[in-house]
């Protein structure tokens, strides 16, 4: 491998602003800690590695932090972007999916609710969602209690009026000819 010389002057990289320099020329002491730290060189706030060499002295890899934080803001805008213009797309598939699903159950609603109060029959269960299936058949054995029970109330209705009118009719006939009478 070849060795990373800096006798011929700093290594700039100008696209992500990475200079490598000895320490001197990084305007670092010559006692720098190796590692990683964040160092005024020049008057610039950077980002500094210094790497011991193996065959002496220091390199300094250092790189401004404005940089390193523009390189950051474009990458999280980067990442960002495409999410924020995919979230209308997918709240509109959402929005159209419910829509689509709920539409059988909106159209259920509909003709349940336009239905006659006397119109006791059953809901159509096989136009209904399977979701909705159980409810129905529970719906329509209901439906069909209330007009057993509707039916009922008519026979009685029915057979109490025809039981109440031959007394009637022989009351009404009485106070006729008590009207009609002479004499007490």
């Amino acid at each position: 491998p070849e060795e990373l010389t800096t006798d011929r002057g700093p290594l700039t990289d100008t696209a992500s602003d990475i200079d490598v320099t000895t320490l001197d020329a990084a305007d670092l002491p010559a006692t720098a800690p190796a590692g990683l730290a964040t160092s005024s060189v020049n008057g610039e706030e950077r980002r500094v590695l210094v790497v011991q060499r193996a065959a002496g002295g220091a390199v300094a890899v250092s790189q401004p932090v404005a940089a390193r934080d523009q390189i950051a803001r474009a990458s999280a805008l980067s990442a960002v972007l495409p999410l924020l213009l995919l979230i209308p797309a997918l709240l509109l598939a959402i929005v159209l999916g419910v829509r689509a699903v709920l539409r059988p159950v909106n159209r259920l609603a509909t003709d349940v609710g336009t239905r006659d109060a006397r119109d006791l029959g059953p809901v159509d269960v096989d136009a209904a969602p399977t979701e909705l299936r159980g409810f129905l058949l529970a719906l329509n054995t209901h439906l069909a209690r209330t007009q057993a029970a509707v039916d009922h109330e008519r026979l009685f209705i029915a057979q109490a009026a025809h039981e109440l009118r031959t007394p009637l009719t022989a009351m009404s006939l009485q106070l006729e000819n008590a009207v009609a009478a002479t004499d007490e």
